[in-house]
């Protein structure tokens, strides 16, 4: 009996050593940002198109979050992500294929087909509390939404609507140039199920 009884104590103890150890190296505060963003999607799968027909795979976007700094390593945060749209232009003739599934454009005139994506997150950051700059990882989980707006010939070419929810993670630095004013510079990869997209991104974080 004395052998569980042991293991008992010895966690107490060990779980208040690490509670004290929290609380007396604690940064906790607030903090509110924005950041402008350019971002590029990868496709999962192949995408090829003729003639002049041309996908735009890279737009500017931007993304606003609210975080939480329990501690001075670790850092919880929720944001809105706006990665701007994807766009597929087809003159007359032309055509494109993504995964199999080909449209061709015999309309007389260029269409132009825009996919719009946005997303919600919530990510975990461990941070590296140096002096001048605090770089950190950051991993988390986003449910995204994509909304097409196209003509009718280019209907079957995207998903009207798409929605999941996948993971994301990233790497940045936080440079505070005041107080409570940061510069943040990142660089994240989110998963659109089968389709990725990168986002580099800068802005400023404000704590109160």
């Amino acid at each position: 009996m004395k052998a569980p009884w042991l293991f008992v104590r010895v966690a107490y103890f060990a779980f208040l050593f690490f509670s004290y150890s929290l609380a007396s190296h604690a940064e906790e505060t607030f903090y509110i940002g924005i950041s402008g963003s350019k971002n590029e999607v990868d496709f999962g799968s192949v995408v090829t198109t003729t003639g002049s027909a041309q996908i735009e795979d890279q737009d500017t976007g931007y993304k606003a979050f609210l975080g939480y700094q329990l501690h001075k390593l670790i850092s919880v945060e929720a944001q809105y992500a706006n990665f701007g749209d994807v766009s597929l232009a087809l003159p007359n003739g032309t055509s494109a294929t993504i995964g199999g599934t080909a449209t061709t454009n015999s309309s007389g005139a260029t269409v132009t087909t825009n996919v719009e994506a946005e997303s919600f997150g919530f990510a975990v950051l461990l941070m590296v509390p140096l002096e001048i700059v605090r770089p950190y990882l950051k991993f988390g989980l986003h449910s995204w939404d994509t909304k097409r707006t196209v003509p009718s010939s280019g209907a079957n070419l995207f998903a009207t609507e798409g929605s999941g929810t996948d993971g994301y993670r990233g790497l940045g630095v936080s440079m505070p140039v005041l107080e409570a004013l940061s510069i943040q510079v990142e660089y994240e990869v989110y998963d659109f199920g089968d389709d990725k997209m990168s986002m580099a991104s800068a802005g400023i974080s404000y704590r109160f």
